[in-house]
This record gives structure tokens, C-alpha cells and sequence, in this order.
């Protein structure tokens, strides 16, 4: 209990810093997008791509310690493992070192799969660390992809894909093999381990329609199997079509963001793609203002975490209750009610976001506002 209260502690901290650093992240990113929006002689500048490259860097971290905290918002997309998978096991060669070596194998009709990748790729990289403790004398790790037999027992309905992560380590002890999953577990040396990394790895694939399991033989290595429901090709032919940006986004954004550098970084961007934004830093002004305005709005955009007696779930679900054809975005670096806000089915992007995503989001939202039929004007 002591342990689990002292993870749980770390947890709160590191989701809080993550939250700050986010709000950093966004401001840079959406800056130095906007930038080179602006000056198109920009491409291909070194300096340019070192701040974008550092931005992404910098998101990653953050994404694992939000990860860790459980606070972190998902935005999965359509996987091909035949090309991510290669590229992702790269980065594991400098992380497993001399002494280990890496094989993979992706079967040519392998499915595709749809998660998010950067939990993905912290779900292999926990493997993987794992897999190089269970081997301090050297090994072999082994990750093959392919399509799953269509018998395995309590996977959910459809067809599905195993990605099948095994080492030839020291293996788990049989008494304890069944509890690998459960968070906190762990079975290294105080300090060597949280007890989170398989918890992450399960929760992925059950996330994305399937499961992990185990199998392990003491002294002869262990063997992880993710599965993950397939894809079809309509879904994947859909998923690009969510993905395309639209060149201009003419419609109106009301910004809900306390943040006054995020909120001028998110105004500028989104008027550089054609939109009409009106920003506001509350959701009690911004629920003021939907109330008396005499203008339509066709996207409400906020914050989750918010000053005032209202956040952005709150504001969302009074929206959804008077107007349910509006559309509301939510975005938060961290957000202990994030789960709430899924579950209401809101729609929840991550800061940072890529200017990318945000654009196709407030693409989307508009589209289904116009196709809801003529908009009502606000306050009417």
C-alpha cells in the first residue's frame, strides 16, 4: 500500500510538470509552424527543422510521463507494421546494446492496426527493457507482426493481429507469471522497477480492441503477445480520409484558454488557416457569450483545465444539453477528469498537438456543423 501510494504521488508530479511543459510545447510548435506558413522560404531551413525536431522530442517525453500518471489524452491512428515497425525497432538497438541481438520479422499481409503510436512504441521500448533485464549475459530478442489465428479464446469480435515480443532470458517464476500484468507488480529489485511498464502494454491493446498475453519458462525466456484488432480497408480508407488538411478552413472558433502566450499562439494559427476566432479565458465567459451573442459559431475549441467556476467538460456537456449540433473540441496537457471527458464522448486532443491535427479536428467539426442544416443563430 505504502509502495502503490508512493507511485501514485510520483504520478500527480509528473503529470503536473507534464501539464506545464506541454503548454511550453504548444506555444513553440504552433509558433514555428506558423512561421514558416508565413515565410515559405523557410523550407528546408536547418534551424527551423532543429526546433520542430526538439518539439517532438520534447512531446514524447512528456506523452511517457503522462503515460505513467494515466492522464494522458490517445489519438490513435491507422498503423501499417510493415513500415512502423522496422523504423521503431531501430531505435532499440542503441538501448539494448552490443551484447543483444534484435530480429524482426513483419509477414507480408499483415493487417494494419489502429492505435496510438506513441504509445505503441513506449508499449515495445517497456518490452524491450524488460527483455534486457532478463538478459544482463547477452540474448536474442525476437518481434514478428502478423495476422492472428481466428480461435484465440476471450479476444473480442473481428479479426486481429499479434505482435509477438520474445527474449531468451532468465524467464518468470511460474507462481508469479499471472500477476505480471497487475499495476505496480513487479518482480526486479527495489528501485529497478515501477511495476507499470506490462500494465501500459495490456491497457494499449485492449484500448485497441484486443489483449496481451504471457508465456514463460523459467531459464528459457518469456514471450509477450500483443493483439490488436485488424483494420479493414474501408476503415483505413476512412481514416485517410479524416486525415486529409484542408487548405482553408473558413468557418468560425470560439478559443476557450486561459493561457494567454497558448491562447495568442492558437489564435494566430488558426487565422492563418482562414478561421474567424473569438477568444475568451474562461468557460463561465465563454457560456456568457454563447448565451448573448448574435453571431453563429461553428466550432467551440477549449481548454479542459480552467480558471473559474466552469471547465471545459462542464462548458462541453451544457453545450451538448441546449445545442447538441455544435461542436466542441477539448485539448489538455493533463486533466484528472480525462477519462469523464471520453467517456461523454467529447472529443479530446492532446497538448501539444501537431498544427496538422488541430487543423483536421477543426476541419471535421466544421463539416458536420454545416451538414447539420442551417445554423441557428447563437443565443436564439
Amino acid at each position: 500500500m505504502v509502495q502503490s501510494q508512493k507511485f501514485e504521488a510520483i504520478g500527480r508530479v509528473a503529470g503536473g510538470v507534464a501539464h506545464d511543459f506541454n503548454n511550453l510545447l504548444m506555444i513553440v510548435g504552433s509558433n514555428s509552424y506558423l512561421h514558416q506558413r508565413r515565410r515559405p522560404d523557410l523550407a528546408g531551413n536547418a534551424q527551423m527543422a532543429a526546433i520542430d525536431r526538439a518539439v517532438a522530442s520534447g512531446t514524447k517525453v512528456t506523452r511517457q510521463l503522462l503515460a505513467f500518471s494515466r492522464r494522458q489524452a490517445l489519438l490513435p491512428e491507422r498503423i501499417d507494421l510493415q513500415e512502423r515497425l522496422p523504423v521503431l525497432l531501430e531505435l532499440l538497438r542503441p538501448l539494448l546494446g552490443h551484447s543483444i541481438e534484435l530480429a524482426n520479422s513483419v509477414v507480408a499481409d499483415t493487417g494494419a492496426i489502429e492505435v496510438d503510436p506513441a504509445e505503441l512504441e513506449l508499449a515495445i521500448i517497456n518490452l524491450a527493457v524488460n527483455a534486457k533485464d532478463a538478459m544482463p549475459e547477452g540474448g536474442r530478442l525476437t518481434v514478428i507482426a502478423r495476422n492472428a489465428p481466428a480461435d484465440i479464446p476471450e479476444l473480442g469480435p473481428g479479426p486481429h493481429v499479434l505482435v509477438e515480443v520474445a527474449d531468451t532470458g532468465c524467464g518468470i517464476d511460474p507462481e508469479v507469471v499471472d500477476r505480471v500484468f497487475d499495476p505496480f507488480f513487479t518482480t526486479k529489485p527495489m528501485g529497478q522497477g515501477t511495476g507499470l511498464g506490462l500494465s501500459q502494454v495490456r491497457a494499449l491493446c485492449q484500448s485497441a480492441g484486443g489483449d496481451a498475453r504471457i508465456a514463460s519458462r523459467k531459464g528459457e525466456g518469456t514471450s509477450v503477445r500483443l493483439y490488436f484488432r485488424r483494420v479493414d480497408a474501408a476503415v483505413a480508407a476512412a481514416a485517410m480520409d479524416r486525415r486529409s488538411v484542408p487548405a482553408r478552413l473558413d468557418c468560425c472558433v470560439l478559443l476557450v484558454e486561459d493561457n494567454t502566450a497558448v491562447a495568442q499562439a492558437t489564435k494566430s494559427l488558426l487565422e492563418s488557416l482562414g478561421c474567424k476566432v473569438t477568444q475568451l479565458a474562461s468557460c463561465d465567459g465563454a457560456w456568457n457569450y454563447l448565451n448573448g451573442a448574435t453571431e453563429g459559431i461553428d466550432v467551440v475549441l477549449s481548454d479542459i483545465e480552467m480558471s473559474g467556476s466552469m471547465d471545459g467538460i462542464a462548458l462541453a456537456t451544457m453545450l451538448k444539453a441546449r445545442d447538441p449540433e455544435l461542436p466542441v473540441i477539448l485539448m489538455t496537457g493533463y486533466a484528472a477528469r480525462l477519462e469523464q471527458a471520453i467517456r461523454r464522448d467529447f472529443e479530446v486532443l492532446p497538448k501539444p498537438c501537431s498544427c496538422d491535427t488541430l487543423a483536421e479536428a477543426i476541419g471535421r467539426a466544421a463539416a458536420r456543423r454545416a451538414a447539420s442544416g442551417p445554423q441557428r443563430t447563437v443565443g436564439a
